[in-house]
């Protein structure tokens, strides 16, 4: 691939350096929403990983179509797991590196494309579709499914013919209308009722606390901000926080949301 597309190469290990240099963690303010922080390290550990495979000539198009479906996916849970205003950062950051790899993952999978293969999986559909007598509308299908296509073209199709039929759509009420544009109220300190002192630790300490509307018990951690100066441990403390409110585990107790007052960082978790 680098013998026969050393430009295409260059170019894109030249704007991956560029993209690395220009948003790595340590060069961008840390993201107000945990979430979104645990994604936005994880697309510069991925654009490192392109930039350093390239190097070592370890790029295929099976890592191209990965590093495609992991950023996707981080996409999909940053859309899903935040109503932050940082949303859009993340998104232009990940929009970045998909220009990026995109010409040399088209020009790679062009590459490694095997004409041969495709007629034999061709004639290997057609033989299937004669000795099942499938019905002419999977036909279609069939050989889309033995060629690997992770899209469905069939579905695009019939989801535009379904979307004509439907005509215009009818105006949204006013109460869809305002439930739409009405913004989510961030939390503060005043939402939460102080029970008692759970733990004291060397830089923050631990509360039991209860939400005053929902009547939710949880666990608050409020961390004093000059101790963490003192320490050097900023960064160590937004890191608790991305890993807390990104992992699905069991063992590892959730954290619901995250405020700062005047003098102190507070993650609110889960109580058990």
């Amino acid at each position: 691939y680098k013998e026969r597309f050393p430009k295409a190469t260059a170019q894109m290990e030249e704007r991956l350096a560029e993209f690395i240099q220009n948003y790595t963690p340590e060069n961008v303010l840390p993201l107000a929403d945990g979430v979104l922080s645990f994604i936005y390290h994880q697309v510069a550990e991925l654009s490192r990983d392109c930039l350093t495979k390239s190097q070592e000539g370890l790029i295929t198009s099976v890592y191209f179509r990965e590093l495609q479906d992991n950023l996707e996916k981080m996409l999909h849970d940053a859309y899903e797991r935040s109503e932050s205003t940082e949303l859009t950062f993340v998104m232009e950051l990940v929009k970045k590196l998909f220009i990026i790899i995109s010409r040399p993952a088209r020009l790679l999978e062009c590459l490694e494309f095997n004409p041969e293969e495709f007629y034999h999986l061709l004639e290997a559909a057609e033989d299937h579709a004669k000795e099942g007598q499938l019905m002419k509308a999977d036909i279609p299908r069939y050989i889309i499914s033995q060629l690997g296509l992770t899209r469905d073209p069939l579905e695009e199709i019939v989801s535009l013919d379904s979307y004509d039929s439907e005509g215009p759509n009818t105006p949204e009420t006013d109460d869809s209308a305002e439930g739409k544009v009405r913004s989510v109220k961030p939390p503060n300190e005043e939402d939460f009722q102080t029970i008692k002192l759970i733990s004291n630790g060397a830089y923050g300490a631990v509360y039991l606390v209860r939400h005053r509307e929902t009547r939710q018990r949880f666990a608050m951690k409020k961390i004093n901000k000059q101790n963490l100066i003192l320490r050097n441990q900023i960064q160590q403390a937004f890191v608790e926080r991305d890993i807390l409110t990104f992992a699905e585990n069991p063992f590892v107790v959730s954290m619901f949301c995250s405020f700062e007052t005047r003098r102190h960082l507070c993650m609110v978790m889960e109580y058990v």
